[in-house]
C-alpha cells in the first residue's frame, strides 16, 4: 500500500503533465492534495482495466516498467488483423510459426512487426519481436513491407522463451500483436 500510492502519484503527475488534455480530471491548478484524493478514489473504485498492461489482473510495478520501456515509441493504429489459424511447429524446442495478416483499412501500411508475448501459467514470461511483415504479393516500386488496403502479408515468429512441450500442454500461451517497427520512422515519410 505504501509503495502503490507514490508509484501511482508519479504516474498521475507524468500523465497530467502530458499534452493530452486533462485525462485525469485534474485542471492546470491541480495540487498534490487533488492527486491524493484522485488516487484514493481510484483505489476504492478499483483499477482502470487499461492500466493492467500485461493482463495479469493486477496493476503493479511490472505494468509501469513495461510502459517506461516503451515510452515515446509509436504504436500501430490496428489496421492489420492477424489470421487466427497459425500452424505452430517445434523449432529447436520452441514454437515457431508463420503468421498471416490482412490489412482491413483503406490505407496502406508498411514496416509493421509481429510482437510475441509469452505467458506461463498466466504470468508474463517474455516479450519479443518477430519478423517484419512482408506483402504476400509485392507492389511494384514499393518496399517489400508495403501492404495495400485489403491485401495480405506474412511474418515469422519464434517464441524462444516458450518450451514446445509446455506450449503443447497449454501451460505456456503465446499472444501476438502488431507493432510499428522502430526503424521505420523517418522524417517526412508517411506510413
Amino acid at each position: 500500500m505504501k509503495l502503490v500510492l507514490p508509484t501511482l502519484a508519479v504516474a498521475v503527475v507524468v500523465i497530467a503533465g502530458c499534452d493530452y488534455g486533462d485525462p485525469m480530471g485534474l485542471d492546470a491548478d491541480a495540487n498534490s492534495q487533488d492527486v491524493a484524493m484522485l488516487l484514493t478514489r481510484w483505489q476504492a473504485e478499483g483499477a482502470i482495466p487499461e492500466a493492467d498492461v500485461n493482463g495479469d489482473g493486477t496493476v503493479d510495478i511490472v505494468d509501469l516498467v513495461i510502459v517506461s520501456q516503451n515510452f515515446g515509441k509509436d504504436v500501430a493504429v490496428g489496421t492489420l488483423t492477424i489470421v487466427s489459424d497459425i500452424v505452430w511447429r517445434n523449432e529447436g524446442g520452441s514454437p515457431h510459426g508463420r503468421v498471416e495478416v490482412i490489412n482491413n483499412s483503406d490505407m496502406a501500411v508498411r514496416r509493421m512487426r509481429i510482437r510475441i508475448v509469452v505467458r506461463e501459467n498466466g504470468l508474463l514470461k517474455d516479450v519479443d519481436d518477430g519478423s517484419l511483415i512482408t506483402a504476400l504479393i509485392p507492389a511494384p516500386g514499393e518496399d517489400k513491407t508495403h501492404i495495400g488496403p485489403g491485401e495480405h502479408g506474412t511474418g515469422w515468429v519464434w517464441a524462444s522463451a516458450a518450451a514446445w512441450e509446455e506450449f503443447q500442454l497449454g501451460t505456456v500461451t503465446i499472444q501476438l500483436a502488431i507493432i510499428q517497427d522502430a526503424d521505420s520512422l523517418h522524417a517526412g515519410e508517411p506510413l
